[in-house]
């Protein structure tokens, strides 16, 4: 960086990777606060929010409130002042700053405002959010003629993708803490959890680079959330653990091939399907399709899921079935007669009512308009079309 000619100068983004702000010493000084935030703001991104740039998202940009009051003063027309003062030194341009007439504050959310507009979706049974509410977002509509103090980054860098860093041998000694204390602290110790795995959520989802996942199942991740998904009060396993858990599996057969040997994960995600809360379910039903679909990989069209028998042990066909029954939520209807399907690749369904309920639903989804519902269930119908006669087979 010090070298005169710029041919033997690294760029400033090379001197960004670089393991002084990369390292693990460099994220350990990365408070707490200021991850929620970016954490919380990428997950917005995702859903959908427009006024999320790259400074949002990246903690290398982020300075939270909480170190901006300690720089400003509570006299607000004070810091205008000086601020406005001070600027117009270097460059007349900033004197549009006489326009606001309002607090140095307008236009940005408050901790309260922010925590109410995600409440209802985050609010969990024991009274906490599953994403931090607490953070401040800019609210574009609020302003109608922003001023430009920082240059506009590129359109392709602001479309590159964000690379999070995960240590995950940490991740697994969150996830080892057991939920015991008082109120107050099962809800930071959940917190603190949830924080983790949406980190995974947001690095693994939609994303099918299978070397990224090799490092979270080797340290453990997904052995620690099969015995949780086993062992925990359901009221405290979150849509984060399922999620995290989905997309860490939502790869190539060799992926699953290392989770599955590790630890069998079925009779936690069979467990699951128990949850009162459909997002739980409905999480734990994709994770399992995606499983049993390393079930039918390889084998011949004759032969039977290899996953069969260990879901049979304990009785999964039949909570398959009671879930698929009774549940009035179609995307919980939809993965149930699928993993349904999947399970009985090339075998004849014994229960007649099953069989009859399961392939006609399967046959009403083949034209969804959700492209995984769609293609699976066609896929469904084929594997059970396996082992009929050529008279039934006529009819699925």
């Amino acid at each position: 960086m010090l070298a005169f000619d710029r041919k033997d100068r690294i760029s400033a983004s090379d001197a960004l990777k670089h393991e002084f702000f990369t390292g693990e010493q460099a994220m350990k000084e990365i408070s707490q606060e200021v991850q929620n935030l970016a954490l919380a703001a990428q997950t917005a991104k995702k859903q959908g929010d427009q006024s999320i740039t790259y400074y949002d998202t990246n903690t290398l940009f982020i300075v939270p409130e909480s170190q901006i009051k300690q720089i400003l003063s509570d006299d607000h027309e004070y810091d205008i002042t000086k601020i406005q003062s001070q600027l117009n030194q270097h460059s007349p341009l900033i004197s549009t700053l006489d326009k606001i007439k309002s607090s140095p504050f307008d236009g940005v959310m408050s901790i309260s405002q922010q925590s109410q507009r995600q409440q209802e979706r985050y609010q969990t049974n024991v009274g906490y959010s599953r994403i931090l509410p607490n953070v401040v977002l800019h609210d574009s509509s609020s302003i109608s003629q922003p001023i430009q103090l920082i240059p506009q980054i590129k359109e392709e860098q602001q479309s590159q993708e964000i690379d999070i860093i995960i240590f995950y041998k940490k991740v697994v000694e969150i996830l080892k803490i057991p939920i015991k204390g008082n109120k107050e602290q099962k809800i930071n110790i959940q917190k603190q959890q949830e924080n983790e795995l949406l980190k995974i959520v947001s690095k693994f989802k939609d994303n099918e680079i299978d070397e990224q996942r090799m490092p979270a199942i080797e340290a453990g991740v997904t052995e620690e959330l099969s015995k949780i998904f086993e062992n925990r009060d359901l009221s405290t396993i979150t849509p984060p653990f399922v999620e995290s858990f989905q997309w860490i599996v939502y790869v190539l057969p060799e992926i699953k091939i290392l989770i599955y040997s590790r630890k069998n994960p079925y009779p936690g995600l069979f467990r699951l399907l128990e949850h009162k809360d459909n997002e739980v379910v409905y999480h734990s039903l994709h994770s399992i399709a995606s499983m049993l679909y390393l079930g039918t990989d390889e084998i011949k069209d004759s032969e039977q899921n290899l996953h069969f028998e260990s879901i049979e042990s304990f009785n999964g066909i039949n909570k398959l079935f009671s879930l698929f029954k009774k549940t009035k939520d179609k995307q919980t209807k939809d993965a149930s007669s699928i993993c349904i399907g999947r399970l009985f690749h090339a075998q004849e369904i014994p229960d007649i009512n099953m069989k009859q309920e399961v392939i006609s639903h399967l046959k009403s989804i083949i034209n969804d308009a959700d492209k995984w519902v769609r293609e699976s269930s066609i896929d469904a119908i084929v594997y059970l079309g396996r082992n009929q006669g050529a008279n039934e087979r006529k009819h699925l």
